[in-house]
């Protein structure tokens, strides 16, 4: 549902035949991206759709079947998705990340297993496209990547120190660099 809440008008996005799982918006506002997960041995897909008026642009499929987290890279120009299979239980999962180059709407650029522990959402760097956060039960990871070189990707974890990761991580933020912090 997209709702005007001056106006009170909604719209419905219908693509989805099942359970909506997360959903981001494009900072310009034309885009949305949807996830869902898959019934049975389905694989299942990210939908995106012009908010305008909810018409589907695309069905970006994945291996697994249930999407857990979608982000917009800042500029638009990356879709990122972490995707899951089979779990095990509510904490641990085996994910991957996928990237798209949205400005064409193909393959993903990128596919690689991200982590073991259930992915809650992801947050980009507020200004370079090629930088994201994961986080969720027990971890918080960074990747970076370049986009005309997709097996570059680089994936890093805080170090926790003796007390070790906090159970469960349910958001993040880039900051701004100032005063010798590093943004991360």
């Amino acid at each position: 549902v997209v709702l005007n809440l001056r106006t009170g008008k909604q719209r419905f996005f219908r693509g989805h035949n099942q359970r909506v799982t997360c959903l981001a918006v494009r900072k310009s506002l034309d885009f949305g991206a949807s996830g869902q997960e898959s019934s049975g041995q389905d694989q299942c897909c990210c939908f995106v759709w012009r908010i305008a008026d909810c018409m589907e642009q695309a069905c970006l499929r994945v291996e697994e079947h249930r999407i857990d987290a979608i982000e917009w890279s800042q500029d638009g120009s990356q879709l990122y998705v972490c995707a899951s299979s089979n779990s095990d239980g509510e904490r641990s999962r085996q994910t991957k990340l996928y990237i798209w180059n949205y400005t064409t709407t193909g393959r993903p650029l990128v596919k690689v297993l991200a982590n073991c522990d259930r992915i809650l959402g992801m947050c980009a760097h507020y200004s370079d496209p090629t930088s994201c956060a994961i986080f969720g039960m027990a971890h918080l990871a960074f990747f970076e990547w370049e986009t005309h070189l997709p097996g570059s990707l680089r994936l890093w974890q805080p170090r926790w120190g003796a007390v070790g990761p906090p159970r469960a991580i349910h958001c993040a933020s880039y900051l701004p660099e100032s005063g010798g912090y590093n943004g991360q």
